[in-house]
């Protein structure tokens, strides 16, 4: 606690200089995975007058950038929405996309979703496969239906870790339409390596209704043969 109180207190001598200048600054504190530390610095950073402004011209004058999207996101900035969608249009970066998330609303979800929509008809080959997954993962937070179609092609990707997702979201697509076409992307995927890929297959399986889980009859039987230990244990528990 005490350590606390000092820590708080020269950044408080800090910002009697010029506080709205070092917003910056503390925006790289918000990094420490001290909670209580973090509290205190959003504190120090709701005492700057027209703060709100200040991330939101930063944005987008693209100045300090990645200070601004961490004071935007961890202080739920939603005004700052629009401008933050502006920017992922230019030059879509994993950190912009998870920003995107953090300040949706109700309001503004169909937005982000056309425009993820978008992204993956009209640039997916462009990215690398850091951005590739933190698009899927967003996605994967909105329940998007992707197309099975979009999905299968995942499945040929070279990242596993972008398989896997692709995996999970055709079993989620599955769970909320039942439209069958996703049960091809799963079957694909049961029969695929590494194991993991399979084993996200399973989990997407054994999640499903009863009635659904029909169509993978042979699936669920063929695992309990698997060459893999562990995948046959989780196939039969």
């Amino acid at each position: 606690m005490i350590l606390h109180l000092i820590f708080i207190s020269l950044l408080s001598i800090e910002l009697l200089a010029d506080p709205a200048s070092q917003w910056p600054e503390l925006a790289q504190e918000l990094k420490t995975e001290d909670d209580s530390q973090k509290n205190l610095i959003i504190l120090e950073l709701k005492k700057i007058k027209n703060l709100e402004k200040i991330i939101t011209d930063s944005i987008e004058a693209e100045k300090n950038i990645n200070e601004a999207l961490i004071v935007a996101k961890d202080l739920k900035m939603t005004s700052t929405f629009s401008s933050v969608l502006k920017l992922s249009k230019k030059d879509l970066k994993p950190q912009y996309v998870f920003t995107l998330l953090a300040l949706k609303e109700e309001a503004t979800e169909k937005q982000l979703v056309s425009f993820l929509e978008n992204t993956l008809n009209t640039q997916w080959s462009s990215f690398d496969d850091i951005n590739k997954i933190s698009i899927l993962e967003v996605a994967s937070s909105l329940r998007m239906n992707i197309s099975p179609i979009f999905l299968s092609h995942l499945l040929s990707e070279k990242s596993d870790q972008i398989r896997i997702i692709a995996t999970r979201l055709a079993g989620e697509a599955l769970q909320t339409t039942h439209d069958k076409s996703y049960s091809e992307v799963l079957k694909r995927a049961f029969s695929s390596t590494p194991h993991q890929l399979r084993q996200e297959a399973l989990y997407a399986i054994q999640d499903l209704s009863t009635r659904d889980q029909k169509m993978f009859r042979r699936e669920l039987e063929s695992c309990k043969k698997d060459s893999n230990l562990l995948f046959r244990e989780i196939c039969s528990p």
